[in-house]
């Protein structure tokens, strides 16, 4: 499902609060992850079922989706899958989202 709205956005991290895991992945322009700008991000938590959320071009309207995931992302007791998990916490590093160790 893509969460189009910064409205669909908030109720995603909503949900996502009640989940111990998720699968997530960053999608981005750049294979260097401190060069790269972010497109997109994705999550799941339960099979067949995934969420996308596109970033806009514009870097703070990003910014103002990014801020409602910021509690999740430095939620230590929560468990982020991903297949290269250190490049997309490298990217949310960059953008200020990720402030604890990765």
């Amino acid at each position: 499902m893509i969460m189009e709205s910064l409205v669909a956005a908030m109720c995603l991290t909503f949900h996502m609060k009640k989940e111990k895991s998720f699968c997530f992945d960053t999608e981005t322009t750049n294979i260097d992850a401190n060069i790269a700008d972010l497109v997109g991000m994705s999550f799941s938590w339960k099979a067949g079922e995934g969420y996308y959320v596109p970033c806009p071009a514009d870097r703070k309207e990003t910014e103002k989706i990014l801020k409602h995931f910021d509690k999740l992302f430095n939620d230590t007791s929560k468990v982020w899958i991903g297949q290269n998990i250190k490049y997309d916490l490298l990217v949310l590093k960059w953008l200020c989202l990720v402030t604890t160790p990765t």
